[in-house]
């Protein structure tokens, strides 16, 4: 795993610097923020998180820089094929983790952390999904071509890092705060996923926004329960600390773009269009809320005894 994590993050690399100059408006970015998750934040996630699923390093290489291929073709079907190995194989990890869920039931009870590691997964195979449309050039219900390459980084961030996020949070909470954080967390997603596409077929946009604002009440409590877990907590270090503390930081500013963007505020804000979002709100949900949060995370965890993820300790 640690040579395969030095691989991917090299490969990584090399894209944005093949990439450069970039204008950070523009589809390029987006793609190399969609692939800063396969190959830089998944392997420690799965690593951390997904220990049980025995994932080959080998394999999962070879799917993922296949995947980080097809976005510096033209889009098209050559494009599309090679986004297929990757697709497969979380697919086929998915239901090994569903598998395991199934089997584990009568002998551990089910709880929020499981079911956010769950539900993310599954959010993870759709946003795949969802990127293989773009490099078809295939539209799904006739969205346009920037809505469906954002649904796909979307689903890899808001779908499946933050749900990761929450579970390893959720685990430290009173059940009145995993309530309140599981279910904002578990239906925020695709409440605002429901509403974009009911509002997209002509339907009221009050869905939407009602989606959206649940969505983002998510991840202010994440944020919230992350500052306020740091304040109680004594026995993790300092790096920890950090790191938690700017992913705070960085989802409070985060969602209340979203939010303004969500309530459509753009008249008084003109600031607030598709581009600058995905530069600056994109950005910070990546690097300074996913990436700087997963980084801490693992440190934290990488030394400590591994179990498996019906044993909620992590």
């Amino acid at each position: 795993m640690y040579r395969m994590k030095k691989l991917l993050l090299l490969i990584w690399l090399l894209c944005f610097f093949y990439s450069w100059p970039i204008y950070f408006q523009s589809e390029q970015w987006v793609h190399l923020l969609i692939l800063f998750a396969p190959l830089v934040l998944f392997p420690l996630v799965i690593e951390m998180t997904f220990r049980e699923l025995k994932i080959l390093p080998r394999v999962y290489s070879i799917v993922v820089i296949l995947f980080a291929a097809s976005f510096f073709l033209k889009q098209g079907f050559l494009a599309g094929i090679l986004v297929l190995p990757y697709l497969i194989y979380i697919a086929f990890l998915g239901f090994r983790l569903y598998s395991k869920y199934y089997k584990g039931l009568l002998s551990t009870p089910l709880n929020w952390s499981t079911l956010l590691k769950l539900s993310a997964w599954l959010f993870l195979v759709v946003g795949i999904a969802w990127a293989f449309a773009n490099r078809l050039a295939f539209q799904p219900f006739e969205f346009s071509p920037i809505i469906v390459l954002l649904t796909a980084a979307h689903f890899h961030y808001a779908g499946f890092l933050i749900p990761i996020l929450a579970s390893l949070m959720i685990e430290k909470l009173s059940a009145n705060a995993q309530m309140v954080l599981g279910v904002s967390i578990l239906l925020g997603f695709p409440a605002t996923a429901l509403g974009i596409t009911i509002s997209h077929f002509g339907g009221p946009l009050i869905i939407e926004k009602l989606g959206a604002l649940l969505m983002i009440t998510g991840g202010l409590a994440l944020a919230m329960f992350q500052s306020r877990y740091l304040r109680k907590q004594e026995n993790t270090t300092l790096f920890f600390k950090i790191c938690l503390g700017l992913s705070s930081m960085s989802l409070l500013f985060t969602m209340l773009l979203a939010m303004l963007y969500a309530l459509r505020l753009q008249t008084y804000f003109p600031f607030l269009t598709i581009p600058w979002m995905y530069a600056l709100h994109g950005s910070l949900n990546v690097f300074g809320v996913c990436g700087i949060a997963i980084w801490g995370w693992y440190n934290e965890v990488e030394n400590r005894p591994k179990t498996g993820l019906f044993r909620t300790k992590v």
